[in-house]
Formats: C-alpha cells, structure tokens, sequence
C-alpha cells in the first residue's frame, strides 16, 4: 500500500530550506512555511541528504554570527561610533572611538558551554568506584573580578586567544 505522494521537490526544496535556514528560522518555523508537518520535514532531512546539506549550510552562517557576537560580549570590544556636531553653524561629522566592557553573563554562558566539566554548576565526583557523589559548584565571574583580578584578566585573555586561534 503506497502512501499519499510526497511534496518533496529537489529541483528547489534544498535552495529555499538554505535561504530560510540562513534567515535564522527554526526547523518548526521552516516547515510551516514549507506546508508541512514537522514530522514531515524530519523525514524529508532523513531522506533526502541534500535538503538536511542545505539546511545545515543555511544554519551556519547565522550561527557563526551569534557566536562571535556572545564572544565579543564576553570578552569586551572597541566601535567607532559616529556623533554629528555643531562646528560654527555647520554640521560636522566626529568619529569616536568606543569600548563596550566584558558583559557578565555572557561570559558565564560562553564558559558553561564551551568548558562544562569546568564551569557547569553541577559537576560529578567520584570518590570511589562505588560512590558517586554530586557537588554543586557555583562559579562566578563577578566573584573573580572583585577578589582575583589578575585571574579575572587571565581568564579574559584565555577566552580572546582560544577564540582567535582555534
């Protein structure tokens, strides 16, 4: 007995499921714009390896954007930002360099993810082979900065240099 036929089209499905992906649709949002069930949509990326290729594609570049956006928070930053001013009754146009210090959270987020045996608030320790104790560790960054700030700096500088080179 055959089912009912497929929607599936690999002449665009692929194309428009990398444009959606790249727009930061979640895979929920690209099947109802797709008409389909999510269901579906998880079978047809099981199916048909060129749509789960696109899809992927399309993630990524949005992904990476997010990524280093989180890591600059993290770590701090320099803009320029442009002001216009008054210069004897004429506008002028001042280019001002700026300087968006280290956001907290962010770091907390970045470590918790990129280095959980370390950072996570639950870590597992296990003191014998018959006992597993769990300790609840709760690191904190506002911790480091106002009683280790070398350390504080340290771990800034760490995170620039593992982002930067791998």
């Amino acid at each position: 007995m055959a089912g009912r036929p497929t929607k599936y089209d690999s002449s665009w499905h692929p194309e428009l499921v990398f444009l959606l992906a790249r727009d930061g649709l979640t895979d929920k949002q690209i099947a109802d714009r797709l008409g389909v069930a999510r269901s579906t949509f998880d079978e047809w990326k099981k199916r048909h390896p060129g749509f789960k290729e696109h899809l992927m594609a399309g993630k990524k570049e949005p992904d990476d954007l997010v990524e280093k956006c989180l890591f600059q928070r993290a770590t701090g930053y320099n803009y320029v930002e442009e002001r216009v001013l008054i210069n004897e009754g004429k506008p002028v146009v001042v280019k001002v360099m700026k300087h968006e210090p280290p956001e907290k959270t962010s770091m907390i987020f970045w470590l918790k993810n990129r280095r959980p045996n370390k950072w996570r608030d639950k870590h597992d320790i296990d003191v014998n082979e018959n006992i597993n104790i769990t300790a609840q560790v709760s690191y904190t960054i506002e911790f480091l900065k106002k009683h280790h700030p070398a350390v504080y700096k340290e771990l800034v500088s760490s995170l620039e240099n593992e982002y930067y080179n791998g």
